[in-house]
């Protein structure tokens, strides 16, 4: 089954051009002008044609809240406004602090197939901010970790978690807000917990 895009808009990190876009069995096999014929030929007439989307920040509810959102409505949502990956906080019922809750969300996005899916798990257990996760034991596929809504407020426990996070090659996503100060300042409670986790980050090399 081969596919002609006509006269794209063609905007990504390197280019921004007018070419044709030929896609053969679902994948782009070529861009420019394309004389080849093919199946099906649309006529874009010069609408922008982009990469999908990222978001970094998604909920998707799943397991536990289902009556918010769930994997499939939420995949659904991402591809309607252009997002073909989205990475799911792990704020849900269970949290995600271990492999079996992880392994559960990833298999059943792999069912659904709509999008690509990526989970975070959290930094502490049941996101109580006291005891840390085992980060060694932590999937390999998973990107980044993070305390999602919620600061690490205590600066002991911020600085090893930043630590063994750094020790696999991931990435930490943080909530910057000292819940301390948040009511006496949002601003304040944002600014001075930023301000630590950049410095936490530049010294134990955690991104």
């Amino acid at each position: 089954m081969k596919l002609l895009l006509k006269n794209c808009h063609i905007i990504d990190k390197d280019k921004d051009i007018f070419a044709d876009i030929l896609i053969e069995n679902g994948k782009i096999k070529a861009i420019g002008e394309i004389l080849e014929k093919c199946d099906e030929i649309i006529d874009v007439k010069g609408k922008i044609v982009m990469p999908g989307f990222i978001d970094l920040h998604t909920h998707f509810r799943y397991p536990g809240q289902e009556n918010k959102e769930d994997l499939y409505t939420g995949s659904l949502s991402a591809l309607a406004g252009g997002y073909t990956s989205c990475n799911l906080m792990g704020n849900t019922k269970p949290v995600v602090d271990n492999n079996e809750i992880y392994n559960q969300i990833i298999d059943k996005s792999k069912e659904i197939d709509l999008i690509n899916i990526y989970q975070c798990m959290a930094t502490t257990k049941d996101l109580k901010s006291i005891e840390m996760i085992n980060f060694e034991k932590a999937d390999n596929n998973i990107k980044f970790f993070s305390e999602d809504g919620k600061g690490i407020t205590d600066s002991l426990l911020a600085f090893n978690i930043f630590t063994e996070i750094e020790k696999i090659n991931k990435g930490i996503m943080v909530h910057a807000e000292d819940h301390n100060l948040t009511k006496i300042s949002t601003r304040y409670a944002e600014d001075l917990e930023t301000i630590r986790d950049c410095y936490l980050s530049l010294k134990t090399g955690c991104r």
